[in-house]
């Protein structure tokens, strides 16, 4: 049987971690802090997300947008490629910057 997350826990997790990142910084922040702040165990945290580099890529990925359970990627999210989260980021502050032009 498949196992059944709440309905709102990938946007939690989201949310969650995104504050801990800005607060801790991504060097000093761990998945125990992440699980704390969700009111979860850090194992439950791996049935995300594979790493805190995926964790960290997700919620690049996922910082504006409307919905991010409106597509949900398959789970675990996989850690992502070297340099794909700068590269990431990168070219998403090169639109930004694009469009206030």
């Amino acid at each position: 049987m498949a196992r059944r997350f709440p309905d709102d826990r990938f946007e939690r997790l989201i949310d969650c971690a995104a504050d801990v990142f800005i607060d801790r910084g991504y060097r000093r922040t761990q998945m125990a802090d992440v699980a704390a702040a969700l009111g979860v165990a850090r194992g439950t945290l791996y049935l995300y997300v594979e790493s805190k580099e995926a964790l960290f890529d997700l919620v690049a990925r996922y910082a504006d947008a409307d919905r991010p359970t409106d597509r949900m990627p398959e789970l675990p999210v996989r850690t992502p490629k070297p340099g794909a989260t700068l590269e990431y980021v990168r070219q998403r502050l090169g639109e930004s910057r694009c469009r206030r032009a």
